[in-house]
């Protein structure tokens, strides 16, 4: 499940049949992944062991934001060459950039 889409892309034609084409869009643009296409990539073997052993390597992280169930695939996430943050716009060169804000919430148990 953690390729380099320019590299190993998904058969197409599989995903459409499998309907899960948004599914993959989603993967690739926001690197969320759902418990279908998971099913689907992983021939629907050793599911729950695998998404046990992405978790503890810290390779994957449930998604616990809105109703459909979705995993965090951290290593899928693009770079991004300006990033937005609290209205001011940085330059980055090929680093990740994230901002956690907590102001109205508080830190989710594990994150660090």
């Amino acid at each position: 499940i953690i390729r380099d889409d320019s590299q190993h892309g998904f058969d197409i034609g599989a995903v459409t049949d499998a309907g899960l084409l948004s599914d993959v869009n989603t993967l690739i643009e926001s690197g969320l992944a759902s418990i279908d296409l998971l099913e689907f990539v992983w021939k629907k073997r050793e599911v729950h062991f695998l998404l046990d052993l992405m978790r503890t390597t810290l390779l994957m992280s449930d998604w616990h934001f809105g109703e459909e169930r979705l995993y965090l695939i951290p290593s899928m996430l693009k770079s991004s060459t300006q990033a937005r943050r609290g209205g001011h716009t940085s330059l980055l060169q090929n680093k990740a950039d994230c901002l956690f804000d907590f102001s109205e919430t508080f830190c989710p148990y594990g994150l660090f």
